[in-house]
């Protein structure tokens, strides 16, 4: 192998153990944003954990704080003394003002007391006031063992706070008390902290009418939709406030360290590569622009070109050649063709089209057929099936949303998630 030929060698050899400049920046800019990333991500886990924390706990306290006043009324409604003092008021109607003043020294909002006997059959709730009926329903719940819930009655202006006992010992029924208080008794301590939750209602929902709203705090637009809902036991009162979700993006400390590590990898490649590329630049030799190599004594330099040698020393001495003289030009014709590289480049392939349009998928229409009767064969345990256009179609499907539907509102549910699969009946269905 002659000297130009090696020194090529030992030039794409070097080139070849470089990095690309590209390369090394791209590694060492993307370690950077991973670990920046990182920490952002942990940062921001670590903030809404606890905001997170600080609304669940608003949410608690406004329940602790409205519970008072009815456990409070609870314990005076299962003491012994208004139990006894109503037992005789039953028994002698003249005794009912007695338990009223008693009432009313433990509890100063009570503006009302009513007793009625075990027998509810001959008692017509028209005679009970504007609302005998909401009176007599909560008696009912007593008679059969379930006790009602403290609610106001806004059919009474002004409205009032309404709750019910049994008065007796163990099996032994006396009769019934109802009691009737002013709403500011529990409303008055409906002054939450909201700072994390944005909003904080009061309404009172029986099940069967739409709620009404007591109470308000805060910029009702962050509610939402569905909010979350969290009942005062022993009440028909429950507590609003916007929903809470917490998007974990890390979850746990070993996907936040593999993450540093990936980061860290990237960055400690980039620099390896860098600091190799520097070796490999101070080892190489530099070459001043029209030097000559350098020569011993008795070699002979060849110039390339010429073609001639040029003796450095005596010629009868031993000398050493540093380049031999170039070959002779083979024949042109001998010489096989090289094709150039672009056209010995791999032809690329066109590009595939996939064609979905989930557009002209929708569009298609119901096949026509005669309209399908609805058929209770179809309703099953937990869901309905049938087979397309002989017990199922389109029309079917509309009878069961809007029976949904009616039955979602009725209740004050949802929300309602409406999806379909892959068959291609499903868009019209």
């Amino acid at each position: 192998m002659n000297l130009k030929a090696k020194v090529q060698e030992i030039t794409a050899t070097v080139e070849l153990r470089q990095f690309d400049k590209r390369l090394i920046m791209g590694l060492g800019l993307l370690g950077v944003i991973v670990i920046l990333m990182v920490i952002w991500l942990a940062y921001t886990d670590r903030s809404a954990g606890g905001s997170s924390a600080r609304a669940l706990m608003e949410g608690q306290a406004v329940i602790e704080q409205m519970s008072k006043p009815v456990q409070a009324l609870d314990r005076v409604f299962n003491d012994e003394q208004v139990h006894a003092l109503a037992a005789r008021a039953i028994e002698n109607p003249d005794l009912l003002e007695d338990l009223g003043s008693y009432l009313n020294g433990r509890i100063s909002e009570i503006s009302e007391v009513q007793v009625y006997g075990s027998d509810l059959d001959s008692l017509d709730p028209r005679t009970l006031g504007m609302n005998g009926f909401a009176v007599f329903d909560m008696l009912l719940s007593l008679q059969n063992n379930v006790d009602p819930r403290l609610q106001i009655h806004h059919i009474v202006q002004p409205p009032v706070m309404v709750d019910a006992v049994r008065i007796g010992a163990g099996d032994e029924l006396a009769g019934y008390m109802v009691v009737s208080l002013d709403p500011d008794y529990v409303l008055s301590h409906f002054d939450p902290e909201y700072s994390e939750l944005g909003y904080v209602g009061l309404s009172q929902y029986n099940g069967r009418q739409k709620a009404n709203k007591l109470g308000e705090v805060g910029n009702p637009a962050l509610v939402g939709e569905v909010p979350d809902r969290q009942s005062i036991p022993g009440t028909l009162f429950r507590v609003e406030y916007p929903q809470r979700h917490q998007v974990i993006m890390l979850g746990s400390n070993r996907i936040f360290l593999l993450m540093l590590l990936v980061g860290g990898l990237f960055l400690v490649s980039a620099v390896l590569m860098h600091r190799n590329n520097r070796k490999l630049v101070d080892a190489k030799p530099e070459s001043k622009p029209g030097a000559q190599p350098e020569s011993k004594p008795g070699a002979i330099v060849v110039s390339e070109g010429a073609g001639e040698a040029v003796a450095a020393g005596p010629v009868d001495q031993d000398f050493e050649v540093l380049a031999p003289a170039p070959e002779p030009k083979p024949d042109i014709k001998d010489q096989t063709e090289i094709p150039d590289k672009e056209s010995t480049a791999e032809i690329e392939p066109p590009a595939m089209h996939l064609r979905y349009d989930i557009a002209e998928r929708r569009r298609r229409r119901e096949p026509k057929h005669e309209p399908v009767v609805l058929s209770p064969d179809i309703f099953r345990a937990y869901d309905i099936r049938g087979v397309l256009d002989k017990t199922l179609d389109a029309g079917i499907a509309r009878q069961v949303g809007q029976a949904v539907g009616t039955v979602t509102l009725e209740r004050d549910a949802g929300p309602v998630v409406v999806a379909r699969d892959g068959r291609i009946s499903g868009p019209y269905l």
